[in-house]
């Protein structure tokens, strides 16, 4: 046998064989490499780092304006967020209140007076020192504005705040406080002995009977120490004076809405403008910024983009190393969802049903909390959403709370102890919606949802903006659809901008849910041409001027109802049944550091860095 083995002709047939057995191994082997699954791209576009100080920046279209008081949402918000700054900012990771013109502060144990502490190594941009004066006069500023900016809401709670929009007050104090004076002067010049009187008592209780005519409750109690008194107790007072509204300005007559005129603007930032144009706006590092030591960068090229896909484009070619403020379509963001440079989080924002609360079958909490109870948020924004929104389980999105949870088998139990078993006997509900495809899909979905969880019959009642304002006066409806952007982290300044609760001054101190009235302005927030949020149609904060005569801002009605002013009498009361938050969008370059995208969309470009020897 072995003989035969190796005899010439046996040896030549195996070493053809092993050839061929080899080219086999060696063509699977290759095989293998070209149908091996491919890997996926771990980040969009190219990611060659920036020269070291400069950071280039899309979020959205040109500024409108680059005043602290007119200034509402993105980009105009991010630049005042660079040029100025305030008592207090945000940490863009926890949205919890830091120092910043203010070193520190404090409040009385009741939460109605704050005092903050300023730094006297804070300057403006001219070298001039920034003192308790300036936020006086730039606060009463707003307030002034009234209905002209939409900001001047979260002063309500300032005491007088609501005194400013008068005509005659706001002469008198612009004779008191020269625009750009830093010599302090009594706040009140004067004043007779009655008059100090009356300021005494509204300081001791804002909420009394007693009025000051044009008195504001914010004062330079000395150069570098302002006193803040409000109507209602306010414990996150601090986040909420961080908003750009509350940074000062030196000049209240600078030309803020003219890009070529930018550079000219005296700020107190982080950042000044060098250059502004069609083209974009260029933003330098402040060597008068009281921090200058902590800003990483030099410059700043905020580029606008016309749309979503020309941003992306430049940034997959590593023109932009961040994107912000763009309104990727459902399927865009669906694409970019697993890359590791895409961020999606909620939007501190929040679409509502509110409750008439004047409705007989509706006076029952349990039939309210029922109604809550009874939508499937996660279902209805799968369903209907395109997972463009997030469900909402709190009135707020930033408390991160499970109050408004889906439980069916509760909401049936706590109709029929309201004494609606399976819906016997409950009126149709009446569910006033605006004209818009979201809203009547979201609608159709709700009500299919009360039908099967509770028995309950819905009405869907579209109408167009001046319609809505007729029906509401009319109080001919259950419930009405309603959307807020919550420019703020402060739990009460969001829940009065939700339910447009004024403050008032005439109720008593304490604020008893059994007994507490208020007034009540809903808006209708749906325009033809209102902005998008991944996509999806998101109310306007803001009234186009077209329409700023028209609709709920121009029309209230008293309504027996509790002062919502926390979550906590929110889940107690019910007043609305919160559906859904929007999502933001961004893409960060890898090499981008402290570049924190948070719901508010407020990232610090004072934090910022580039990592240039990042490698991937």
């Amino acid at each position: 046998m072995l003989d035969k083995m190796n005899s010439p002709a046996i040896k030549k047939r195996i070493l053809i064989l092993l050839c061929v057995c080899g080219a086999g191994l060696i063509l699977l082997s290759g095989c293998g490499e070209i149908l091996k699954k491919p890997q996926p791209e771990t980040f969009v576009g190219q990611n060659a780092p920036p020269p070291p100080k400069e950071f280039r920046w899309s979020n959205g279209d040109l500024p409108k304006t680059f005043d602290p008081a007119k200034a509402v949402a993105s980009p105009e918000t991010d630049f005042v967020r660079a040029m100025f700054d305030g008592l207090t900012d945000l940490d863009a990771k926890t949205l919890k209140p830091v120092p910043a013109i203010a070193a520190q502060w404090e409040a009385s144990e009741d939460f109605r007076t704050w005092t903050f502490r300023l730094r006297q190594s804070a300057r403006w941009t001219n070298g001039k020192p920034i003192v308790a004066k300036d936020f006086v006069r730039s606060w009463q500023r707003v307030a002034e504005m009234g209905d002209r900016t939409e900001n001047a809401k979260l002063f309500r709670n300032i005491v007088g705040a609501s005194g400013m929009r008068n005509a005659e007050c706001g002469m008198r104090n612009e004779n008191r406080n020269s625009v750009a004076s830093n010599t302090i002067s009594p706040v009140i010049e004067s004043e007779t002995k009655e008059t100090e009187r009356q300021k005494k008592e509204q300081i001791r209780n804002p909420q009394s009977a007693i009025r000051i005519s044009c008195w504001f409750g914010a004062e330079a109690a000395d150069e570098f120490v302002l006193r803040v008194w409000l109507i209602e107790p306010d414990k996150d007072f601090p986040a909420l004076a961080a908003h750009p509204a509350f940074r000062p300005v030196f000049d209240q007559e600078a030309e803020f809405e003219n890009l070529e005129s930018a550079a000219k603007i005296v700020t107190s930032g982080a950042f000044r403008v060098i250059s502004a144009d069609k083209t974009g706006v260029a933003l330098e590092s402040s060597k008068n910024y009281w921090n200058a030591q902590a800003v990483n960068l030099e410059r700043v090229r905020i580029v606008p983009m016309k749309d979503a896909d020309a941003a992306l484009a430049a940034y997959r070619a590593g023109e932009l190393d961040a994107v912000t403020n763009a309104k990727f379509e459902p399927l865009a963001v669906k694409l970019l969802a697993s890359y590791q440079d895409f961020r999606r989080s909620a939007f501190n924002a929040v679409t509502f049903y509110e409750f008439n609360p004047k409705r007989a079958h509706l006076a029952d909490r349990r039939v309210r909390q029922a109604l809550s109870l009874a939508v499937d948020r996660e279902r209805l924004t799968a369903d209907e959403l395109d997972g463009a929104f997030a469900p909402a389980r709190s009135l707020l999105p930033h408390l991160e709370r499970d109050d408004f949870r889906f439980d069916a088998e509760q909401a049936r139990r706590l109709l029929a102890e309201a004494g609606f078993k399976d819906g016997k006997d409950f009126p149709k509900i009446k569910l006033l919606i605006s004209r818009n495809d979201v809203q009547r899909r979201v609608a159709r979905a709700v009500a299919a949802q009360w039908k099967r969880h509770l028995g309950i019959e819905t009405e869907i009642v579209t109408s167009s903006f001046e319609e809505l304002e007729q029906t509401f006066d009319a109080g001919d409806f259950d419930l009405i659809r309603r959307a807020r952007v919550l420019p703020t982290t402060d739990e009460t300044a969001n829940l009065q901008l939700m339910f447009e609760t004024e403050p008032d001054i005439n109720e008593q101190l304490h604020i008893s849910p059994e007994t507490a009235t208020s007034e009540t302005q809903p808006d209708s927030t749906e325009q033809t041409d209102a902005p998008k949020i991944g996509g999806i149609e998101m109310p306007r904060l803001v009234p186009n001027e077209k329409d700023s005569n028209v609709g709920f801002e121009s029309s209230r009605r008293e309504t027996e109802r509790v002062k919502i002013l926390n979550e906590e009498i929110a889940v107690k009361e019910f007043p609305a049944i919160p559906l859904f938050y929007p999502m933001t969008y961004a893409l960060v370059k890898p090499y981008v550091k402290n570049f924190e995208t948070n719901m508010l969309d407020a990232p610090q470009l004072k934090a910022v860095e580039i990592e240039s020897n990042w490698q991937r």
